[in-house]
């Protein structure tokens, strides 16, 4: 993926941002954390949608892309700065200690918004 790809996607990450509800996933945060490993904070796309999962996500997050063998690694681009903002948000915000990433969550497949925090 070139320079000027990461760099679009982060503007776009930056303009997502605004489409996100801080104060709904602090709550679901500190409702569902326990402090005992990762915890599925928002769903993007349930994992029954299994093969059309990628285009589901990208559907919601606006991204076009024709390549099947790209969808992913877009996803994963595109997520991984957005959930950067999120945590840094979270964190000035609410003063979490944690940080959030976008993967599919273990128990059932869905993918979205996950919390984690160490563990000590």
């Amino acid at each position: 993926m070139t320079t000027s790809t990461k760099d679009s996607l982060r503007e776009k990450a930056l303009k997502e941002l605004k489409n996100w509800d801080f104060d709904v996933i602090y709550q679901n945060t500190i409702s569902f954390s326990e402090g005992e490993g990762d915890v599925l904070v928002d769903v993007i796309s349930e994992g029954w949608m299994g093969i059309y999962q990628a285009d589901e996500i990208l559907e919601v997050f606006d991204l076009d892309v024709e390549e099947e063998e790209e969808k992913w690694d877009v996803i994963d681009d595109f997520s991984s700065c957005l959930s950067e903002l999120i945590t840094q948000v979270m964190r000035e915000k609410y003063g979490v200690e944690g940080f959030y990433y976008f993967s599919s969550f273990s128990d059932s497949g869905d993918y979205g918004l996950i919390y984690s925090e160490e563990v000590e």
